[in-house]
């Protein structure tokens, strides 16, 4: 579904003459909240330091492909991990 709207946007934007956004960044609070409450309810992002969000991002994505749901990007995973890293106290 996300690579159908990426598809379209990308041929909106090559129709348009419109080149795409170089300041486009990933939401990383958005990501967290939207892809990991698919299948959990959402942890307390001040929980863990950061070291220990990358194992468990680490340990999502496996399960994620398991259970055939696709795994996050590696940009989304760096948004993720910038979000949860701002709100932990390390």
């Amino acid at each position: 579904m996300r690579v159908l709207l990426l598809l379209v946007l990308l041929l909106v934007a090559s129709l348009s003459g419109a080149e795409p956004d170089a300041s486009f960044t990933l939401d990383g609070e958005l990501l967290f909240k939207g892809r990991c409450a698919v299948c959990h309810q959402l942890p307390e992002p001040e929980m863990l330091n950061p070291r220990q969000w990358a194992w468990v991002i680490k340990t999502m994505q496996t399960r994620m492909q398991q259970a055939n749901i696709v795994p996050l990007s590696e940009d989304e995973v760096a948004a993720i991990m910038r979000y949860l890293e701002l709100q932990t106290d390390d």
